[in-house]
């Protein structure tokens, strides 16, 4: 270290936190079990051993000479922060908060070297806002960019036949539900078919023709195609018949993240999802529903009443793993202005969910009630207890932003 401990508030490392208060607390601890085994391993007799018993030792929080105890992207102490790829403090005007302090100083937080990854990423021009160009013109700058007319027919005759065989699969259980003998008895799964596949089949139908409308807009970068605010999604709601629906005539199924919280009286739900998607590509979005109404059973979550509009400063980053500590970055997404939904998509690039990083925050800076309330189900055995490793809750210096990261199963 660079100054004796008596230095009151030195910061060796320069991460933010006080040496003294990496090291913690200091204690005595024994070691007369140690040294006697140590004598009797070399049979030496205790009476030739006249030093102490006792040692006084640090409970170690963090290390206070490294800013970065675990390795891991993340610093122990403070966030980090970019303005025009450069490095800067959190007062430099016009900086962007790419990485939160590392809640677990000394324990790896997301899959090895993602933090890292993510920084290099961000270094670049990250998009935030959308162009002018639309999805049905964004052919052409595809075709332009080395995507041929045979990639767009094909991928065009994957989508048609997904959701055609996925109706005629719902149609066949419909008709042996219909046509069973009374004395058989019903098979759930054929229910389940007969009943959710056309639900995801109205979906796809509805992103198709979303897609040639301008409600999916490329962003200035041009990096991935983005559903504006004015997407049907914001009108139908959503609930979890939807996505299993959907997984069932999707070439790849999703990886959702589902955190339900109350706050002022209302039930609250931040939902994301991550994959392949039928006629999108590679892509991830996360949103805040509120408000339930129980349709037929089912909680169905809208975002659209008065009463339950939320927008906040949201951010989104996807990336794919090449090996380990290595991965790509697919799109990245920081619009400058409130969002009810963040989302990305890139028609170009079809990596699998279980290969995928996503990396999400959200700014509840406008709404600090509301992230107090989320906070407290994932401490003490809370509701989303069990997804604690996912999130990361920043309270510090008044950021209130929270930090999802999601990974897939053969992520490692």
């Amino acid at each position: 270290m660079s100054a004796p401990l008596t230095t009151l508030g030195h910061d060796t490392d320069g991460d933010g936190i006080p040496d003294l208060d990496e090291l913690d607390r200091l204690y005595s601890r024994t070691m007369t079990y140690s040294i006697n085994a140590l004598l009797l391993r070399h049979s030496i007799s205790s009476n030739y051993y006249n030093g102490p018993f006792m040692v006084n030792v640090w409970s170690y929080h963090s290390n206070p000479a490294l800013e970065d105890t675990d390795g891991d992207g993340m610093l122990d102490g403070r966030a980090r922060y970019l303005l025009n790829g450069v490095e800067v403090g959190p007062d430099v005007v016009g900086a962007r908060m790419v990485a939160p302090p590392d809640p677990n100083p000394r324990r790896r937080d997301g899959p090895e070297g993602i933090w890292h990854n993510h920084m290099d990423a961000m270094r670049g021009d990250v998009p935030n806002s959308l162009g002018d160009l639309l999805v049905v013109e964004s052919f052409n700058h595809l075709l332009r960019n080395g995507i041929t007319l045979d990639d767009l027919a094909e991928g065009a005759r994957r989508t048609w036949d997904v959701t055609w065989n996925a109706m005629r699969s719902s149609a066949g259980h419909t008709v042996r539900l219909i046509t069973r003998r009374s004395d058989e008895p019903i098979n759930a799964m054929s229910v389940l078919n007969a009943i959710l596949t056309p639900v995801g089949s109205a979906y796809v139908t509805v992103n198709g023709s979303a897609l040639l409308s301008s409600t999916f807009r490329m962003d200035d970068q041009r990096m991935a195609i983005h559903a504006s605010d004015d997407y049907p999604l914001k009108y139908m709601g959503y609930n979890y018949l939807v996505d299993v629906g959907l997984n069932i005539i999707n070439d790849d199924k999703a990886i959702v993240s589902r955190f339900e919280f109350e706050h002022n009286g209302h039930d609250l739900v931040i939902w994301g999802w991550m994959g392949d998607y039928l006629m999108c590509g590679s892509g991830a979005e996360v949103g805040i529903y509120k408000t339930p109404s129980n349709i037929l059973g089912v909680d169905h979550w809208w975002n659209v009443r008065p009463s339950a509009n939320i927008e906040l400063y949201m951010t989104l980053s996807l990336y794919g793993q090449n090996s380990r500590n290595n991965f790509s970055n697919i799109l990245s997404w920081a619009p400058t202005t409130p969002q009810w939904w963040v989302n990305g998509f890139k028609p170009t690039s079809n990596i699998r969910a279980e290969t995928m990083v996503m990396i999400n925050s959200i700014d509840f800076s406008r709404n600090v009630g509301m992230f107090n309330s989320l906070k407290e189900t994932f401490e003490h055995g809370g509701r989303n207890w069990q997804y604690k490793d996912y999130v990361i809750f920043d309270d510090n210096d008044g950021n209130e932003t929270v930090w999802i990261i999601r990974w897939g199963d053969n992520v490692r």
